[in-house]
């Protein structure tokens, strides 16, 4: 626990501040309540009407207050909340009257000018001496407003006023402030699958140059191969949401050689939460392609929910505003995290395309959907000569830190964060023809095998003399059979 302490001097007491928190730090999403520890101590005379005044941050909202020591019997402290400008006017105005009254304008600076909520004890009047009173005010903390005002701390303002007449030059003493920072901590799941899953096959002879011929040109999606699909699932588990995430995602669209690789078929499509920038690598040649369906994708109901592409056009003039804004902000990048933020985005073995998406804010317990629909450049397999082939795709999540707003408008902080996942699709390079004869060489195979053990089991059998049949000894076969009472002769 950080706690400190200031002592300021009044013409007939001594009078004590105490300011701390029971953490150093908030964590943004967190609704557990702040408590602040504060309290006056009178080492002097009688303190006549005595206050605390505390201003609070936007984004965090008075709850109750708690009496931890009291050692004046006869003084019971009450707190307040004052949260409309009204109120706020209506005490500045009596506090600057009283004070003219008195000759002592410095006794509203807890109250004068305060523009955001405050909070009031009255803590004695008076105050006895040698008296000392603590107090815990609780605030209930609220993520969606801290994040709108873009706050990187939060401070707390505790002034001490009276009517008792002060020493000249010590009424910058009386004000203490405590500031807790403002952590983002969140945990981004990236959950990915193929289509189609695992390893898998095709015939070179339905597409490209094998169904069209040498040097005729592929017109429709689906004479370039077969369709290969990536579905990634970008989950925050919290608990802060990001006030801003920066999606990347790499697409392996051509080989290094520049032969097209997973030909892009439109636009990935990303659920709502996000806004992405147009993909000039989508569809380039202009082929005619088949109307997307993904039912066969569906692996949770929350993946049908998120339906619906939202990328924005780039105009030249805006991509240019894009890139002036990541000059002006790179400065800010530290080397280290600049360095693995190009090391995530490297491409690798493939001539990538990058997509570049934003969510701000990216909410804790929320999701996002990113499908990439794409067919398999068959011909250029054919070209690599490999018996199977591995093609990856990857996304990169950087979280970015709040800053907050100057004179060019509000801005974001540096990467603080970063999260990576990669999908990849398996191709073998032998037909499915070849695959399907093999198939049945095995069942054939197999029922011949079957029925030669059963040739052989017969056989076995029959040498032992399973299959003979044996009839009973009886003594009555030996002897002359009767005529049932009757002669040959046909007398009885």
């Amino acid at each position: 626990m950080s706690r400190f302490w200031r002592r300021e001097r009044i013409r007939h007491f001594w009078r004590e501040i105490g300011v701390a928190f029971d953490f150093d730090e908030y964590v943004l999403g967190s609704r557990d309540n702040l408590v602040l520890m504060t309290g006056v101590s009178n080492e002097g005379e009688d303190s006549f009407q005595t206050k605390l005044h505390v201003r609070v941050p936007r984004g965090v909202t008075f709850s109750k207050f708690l009496v931890t020591s009291n050692t004046a019997d006869d003084v019971t402290p009450i707190c307040s909340a004052l949260t409309r400008e009204d109120d706020e006017e209506r005490t500045t105005r009596r506090c600057v009257q009283e004070a003219k009254e008195s000759e002592k304008q410095e006794a509203c600076f807890g109250a004068q000018g305060i523009k955001g909520n405050q909070v009031v004890c009255d803590v004695g009047n008076p105050l006895p001496s040698g008296k000392e009173i603590a107090l815990q005010l609780v605030f209930q903390p609220n993520p969606e407003a801290i994040i709108s005002a873009r706050l990187t701390v939060l401070p707390f303002n505790v002034t001490a006023t009276s009517t008792n007449e002060e020493l000249h030059g010590t009424e910058l003493d009386n004000h203490v402030m405590k500031e807790l920072q403002v952590t983002v901590r969140s945990d981004i799941d990236i959950k990915g699958i193929s289509w189609p899953d695992g390893a898998f096959d095709y015939n070179a002879s339905r597409f490209g140059m094998g169904l069209l011929g040498e040097g005729e040109r592929v017109t429709h999606d689906w004479q370039v191969g077969p369709e290969v699909t990536h579905v990634y699932d970008v989950t925050n588990q919290g608990p802060s949401d990001l006030p801003q995430a920066q999606i990347f995602l790499l697409w392996p669209t051509r080989t290094l050689g520049g032969d097209p690789l997973l030909y892009l078929l439109e636009e990935p499509d990303v659920s709502s939460e996000a806004v992405c920038h147009s993909v000039p690598d989508v569809n380039y040649l202009g082929l005619t392609v088949a109307e997307a369906t993904y039912d066969h994708l569906i692996t949770a109901p929350e993946l049908a929910a998120q339906v619906g592409s939202s990328f924005l056009h780039v105009t030249e003039e805006s991509a240019a505003l894009h890139a002036k804004h990541r000059t002006r902000h790179g400065h800010r990048l530290r080397r280290s995290q600049r360095r693995r933020l190009e090391d995530e985005l490297s491409c690798g073995p493939t001539n990538c395309t990058r997509v570049m998406c934003t969510v701000s804010p990216f909410r804790a317990k929320s999701n996002i959907i990113i499908r990439v629909r794409s067919r398999l450049w068959v011909d250029t397999i054919e070209k690599l000569g490999r018996s199977e082939v591995k093609i990856t795709s990857r996304l990169v999540i950087a979280g970015m830190g709040m800053a907050e707003e100057d004179e060019a408008g509000p801005s974001w902080g540096d990467v603080e964060q970063l999260w990576a996942g990669t999908v990849t699709t398996l191709v073998r390079t032998g037909p499915e023809e070849h695959v399907r004869s093999l198939k049945w060489v095995v069942i054939v195979g197999s029922i011949l095998a079957g029925l030669l053990l059963l040739a052989l089991l017969s056989a076995i059998l029959w040498a032992l003399g399973f299959f003979k049949r044996k009839r009973p000894q009886d003594k009555s076969d030996s002897e002359p059979l009767n005529g049932n009472g009757f002669y040959s002769n046909g007398k009885s």
